[in-house]
């Protein structure tokens, strides 16, 4: 419901620069040799993982598993990865690169490299085991702490304002490594584009139901879904409400307008407007209809600027209720964007702010 960036705005002068020197982070974390756990087993670089595993798809044995013109493709592709700083390339590119690299990477691959052959796995399902391992990734500390110092603690999915984004702290016990309470979604899905598992800007905080449960492996672009690292889905898309709000009247359903097909895309693929239709209870929309069409003949527009009390009582009773009238707060609260929208179909000069 909202853009990643918009949500960052209110903890650090420059989300971008901060994004991007995250983005550095990761592609340095992935690419050191570091030792880990008690026995000192060494870890590999990515870029050392690439090269052991080019070496494995060039061998006889592979070609024999999987047919000489598909290790030629493998081949092709892990050389690829290698040449030019392409591997750190498609570790930290911004939405925009990594469509542009998806686009260069992905026809070296044929249908059949997604597939099983026989009873050795399929060569996508390699490519993420010995060389983009996300899960090790995201079971690390470092995982967890990105997601702490960009302020992922206690917000909402950027992608439906509906659940829960938190990270649970843990300061007891002898496993104090704090828990993800979300999934991190993988906008170009890992099961069609591996090379793009672990890329920073591929990875949105969402909840279960938006990433497990609706989007699944659907092979979302820039091209054809608002990316929440790149659009503002807030500006793009806004509820509407029957006119009866307007008196009082009880809202009993609700329907999202889009200005853009990929923020229709959006709200298709994730139910939106269905889910939605369910939350008009839990958000207090019709408490907040009563409130604000008792006070309806505040928000017309007066050349008059001056401050009423009714108008600041207005203003506290708003605040009381829990409202988020910037818009880039809406991520703090679960159904801000659907209040705040609620909100602007009563005040269409947007009075509220000016005042």
């Amino acid at each position: 419901m909202i853009s990643i960036r918009h949500h960052l705005s209110n903890s650090f002068y420059d989300p971008d620069t901060v994004l991007n020197e995250k983005a550095q982070a990761v592609w340095r974390y992935l690419n050191k040799e570091n030792v880990v756990g008690a026995g000192a087993v060494r870890g590999k670089s990515i870029t050392k993982r690439a090269q052991e595993f080019l070496t494995i798809v060039e061998s006889h044995e592979h070609a024999c598993h999987y047919s000489r013109p598909a290790a030629r493709r493998h081949s092709a592709l892990l050389k690829a990865l290698l040449n030019d700083g392409t591997l750190e390339k498609l570790i930290t590119s911004g939405p925009r690169e990594l469509d542009a690299l998806a686009d260069t990477l992905s026809p070296i691959l044929a249908n059949a490299d997604f597939e099983k052959c026989g009873t050795h796995a399929a060569f996508s399902e390699l490519l993420q085991n010995k060389v983009f391992n996300y899960k090790a990734y995201r079971d690390s500390d470092f995982c967890s702490s990105l997601y702490i110092e960009l302020k992922f603690t206690t917000v909402t999915c950027p992608y439906c304002n509906e659940y829960p984004v938190k990270v649970i702290l843990r300061s007891k016990g002898k496993d104090k490594k704090p828990i993800l309470h979300f999934d991190l979604d993988h906008f170009y899905p890992k099961s069609k584009y591996p090379f793009l598992a672990l890329s920073f800007y591929n990875h949105i905080p969402s909840c279960k139901y938006c990433n497990s449960l609706h989007k699944q492996a659907r092979p979302f672009t820039i091209r054809t879904h608002t990316h929440p690292y790149l659009d503002n889905f807030d500006s793009l898309s806004s509820f509407s409400y029957s006119h009866g709000a307007l008196i009082g009247r009880d809202v009993n359903s609700v329907s999202i307008n889009n200005t853009t097909p990929n923020a229709l895309n959006l709200c298709g693929d994730l139910k939106l407007e269905e889910r939605y239709q369910q939350n008009i209870g839990y958000a207090k929309i019709n408490q907040l209809v009563r409130i604000l069409a008792d006070n309806a003949d505040l928000f017309i527009d007066e050349e008059e600027e001056s401050v009423t009390t009714e108008f600041l009582q207005l203003k506290m009773r708003l605040a009381d209720f829990g409202l988020r009238h910037d818009a880039s707060r809406i991520m703090e609260q679960p159904w801000s964007k659907m209040q705040r929208d609620l909100v602007k179909f009563f005040d269409v000069n947007n009075i509220i702010l000016r005042k």
